[in-house]
């Protein structure tokens, strides 16, 4: 599970790089020219990495807890806590 808060934490700091270097980057000048450009999508992405990292590192971090106390009832929710992302990430795939 240390693998996974690793990761949630990455995701944190790419949304993070994204946001406060937004201006300088390659697609945020390049879009900004041009005013059909979809910007509200390009500023929703930080965001979304920022949120989806955090949960993925609370799920990580609740497994973790769960496992040193042998608690059923944390293990049983990050269960079902990975199984609800997993299937909402496939719904996602499909709808779009």
């Amino acid at each position: 599970m240390v693998d996974v808060q690793l990761a949630g934490w990455a995701l944190v700091g790419v949304g993070l790089w994204i946001h406060i270097f937004q201006e300088s980057l390659l697609i945020g000048v390049l879009l900004k020219d041009n005013p059909t450009a979809p910007m509200l999508i390009i500023d929703r992405v930080p965001v979304t990495l920022i949120g989806c990292g955090a949960l993925i590192t609370v799920i990580g971090f609740l497994g973790c807890c769960g496992a040193c106390t042998e608690s059923v009832c944390f293990l049983g929710f990050v269960s079902i806590s990975v199984r609800l992302v997993v299937e909402l990430l496939i719904y996602s795939s499909i709808t779009s």
